[in-house]
Formats: structure tokens, C-alpha cells, sequence
């Protein structure tokens, strides 16, 4: 039948729930745990006993898993523990030993568990997940490749000696104020603010007393500047040109307004005597 199942692995760890599986890269082997603080590795070819049987590895959580290395010989697992109670583990096992201990144990998580733990085949590093919310990111600077490495092989950044003389203890305050005229006004200083130097608008204005004939002061400057006013209006586009020069006319015929440079031309009119209308009109 199409819905029977290839196969079947029954009371795999002993009635307990099964938090994980993980099918090995080749295809060949099949990883399970389960709260019976268990690993075991079953050959998919031969399924009615496990092949492996890995214990001491304690689950408290429900997506608890375990996860195979690149090349399906090593299989590694998180162990949980109490909170604040402990260290969580990650268990490294090689699959093609005899043997049930693990072959390399490395503490990760002082006082936390590790939940799940994810093996990347291409970068060959593995991130792990602990019950604090933090993650762990371990890599083999021989055999990893970029990942972690393009941020653990650039060189420390260099101090720069001013951050150094600002952070230590023994550098002496900085005193004093920095002058930048061109700031924003509520940040400008007093000395640069131009607005200081005016009156507040928010005061009032005295009156300088009473003026002449019982006027005020304010109200003679206004007759003062009306009456200049009038006086201004009589400049020189409202003047003859040709009257004002003849003005001067009888005190140029003795030649001491022009001087001596002009006497050759003494005698000869220089103006007209007549208005262009007065000629037409001849």
C-alpha cells in the first residue's frame, strides 16, 4: 500500500516522546532522542534494534535534538540542566566507535541548557540555542570555512591615542568653551548672539516726557519727520537746469569763476539765450 511506511522503530525510547529526529547526509542513518535522556542511531537498513545507544544526555525540553556532521561520522547532542544548576554540554560522539562515551564534551552554557544545535555541512560550523535566549557559534579556524572566519580573522581595530588620553584616569579635564559663531541661535554664545545687544521687546518703552506746546516726544519727532519730509520733496528733478546755470551767468563774465584756463574763450556765449519753444516760435 502507498500510505504503509517503509519503516517502523517501535517503542524507540521506551514509551518516552521523541523530541528529534535527524537523517544522516548520506542518506544511511537515522539520529533520535527522546526524554528518556537517550541518543540513539538506527541503520535504516536494519531497523529493529539501534545501532547506537548514547545515554546521560538530559531533555527537559520538547524540541530537544541532536545533529549529524558534514560527513555522517559524528553526531552531537545539548544537554539541559536546572536552572542555575549546572552547565549545559554539547556531546560530540564518533559514530564508527564501539564505544558509548562521547568523545569530546565541551561546556557551554554555564547555568543554562542547550536546547537545539544546528551542524551547517557547507561553512562546518554548529550554532547552538540555550534556554537564556543567547546563541553559541562554534568553529575550527583549520577545517571552518568563511562564516564566523570573515569576522574572526580581521585584526582588532587600533586605538586611536586621543580616545586613549580621553578615557584614561590621569588626563586632565578639558576647561573652557568651544566659540562657534554660526550655531543655532539657542546654542549660540552670549558674545556672538546679536539679539543680547537690543532691548527686550518684552519691556516697555519709557516715554521721554512731555515736548514744546504741550506735545509729547513721541508725537514731535513725527511733526519733525513730516516737515523734513515736505523740505525733501524739493530735490533737484523738480528743478529748471537750464535757470540754475544762468544763475551763475553774470558771475563767470569776469573769468575768476572759471579760471584761467577758459579766458581764450571769453566773450563767446557758451549758453543759449533762448528756449527751444522761444526759437519755434520765431
Amino acid at each position: 500500500s502507498a500510505n504503509r511506511p517503509d519503516a517502523v522503530m517501535r517503542d524507540a525510547h521506551g514509551g518516552s516522546e521523541v523530541t528529534g529526529l535527524e537523517f544522516s547526509p548520506n542518506g544511511r542513518l537515522l539520529a533520535s532522542r527522546g526524554d528518556d535522556d537517550t541518543v540513539k542511531v538506527w541503520d535504516l537498513r536494519k531497523t529493529k534494534a539501534p545501532l547506537r545507544t548514547y545515554t546521560g544526555v538530559e531533555s527537559f525540553f520538547a524540541t530537544s535534538n541532536a545533529a549529524w556532521s558534514p560527513d555522517s561520522k559524528t553526531l552531537v547532542a545539548g544537554t539541559s540542566v536546572r536552572k542555575g544548576q549546572g552547565t549545559g554540554l554539547l556531546k560530540f560522539w564518533d559514530v564508527d566507535a564501539e564505544g558509548t562515551e562521547p568523545a569530546t564534551v565541551i561546556g557551554l552554557a554555564p547555568g543554562a541548557s542547550v536546547i537545539r544545535v544546528v551542524w551547517h555541512d557547507k561553512l562546518n560550523q554548529i550554532l547552538a540555542s540555550t534556554s537564556t535566549g543567547t546563541l553559541r557559534l562554534l568553529y575550527d579556524p583549520l577545517i571552518s570555512r568563511n562564516g564566523a572566519l570573515l569576522t574572526a580573522s580581521r585584526e582588532p581595530r587600533r586605538a586611536d591615542p586621543l580616545d586613549q588620553l580621553l578615557r584614561s584616569k590621569d588626563a586632565t579635564p578639558l576647561v573652557g568653551s568651544i566659540m562657534n559663531p554660526h550655531a543655532l541661535p539657542m546654542y549660540r554664545d552670549a558674545r556672538f548672539n546679536k539679539r543680547s545687544k537690543k532691548d527686550d521687546p518684552r519691556k516697555p518703552k519709557i516715554d521721554s516726557g512731555p515736548g514744546l506746546d504741550g506735545q509729547s516726544a513721541s508725537s514731535k519727532k513725527f511733526m519733525e519727520f513730516a516737515i523734513q519730509g515736505r523740505e525733501g520733496s524739493k530735490s533737484i528733478k523738480n528743478q529748471d537746469s537750464r535757470a540754475e546755470l544762468l544763475k551763475y551767468a553774470e558771475k563767470t563774465k569776469d573769468g575768476k569763476y572759471l579760471g584761467a584756463s577758459y579766458a581764450h574763450n571769453s566773450g563767446h556765449e557758451h549758453l543759449a539765450t533762448k528756449t527751444l519753444e522761444e526759437e519755434q516760435e520765431e
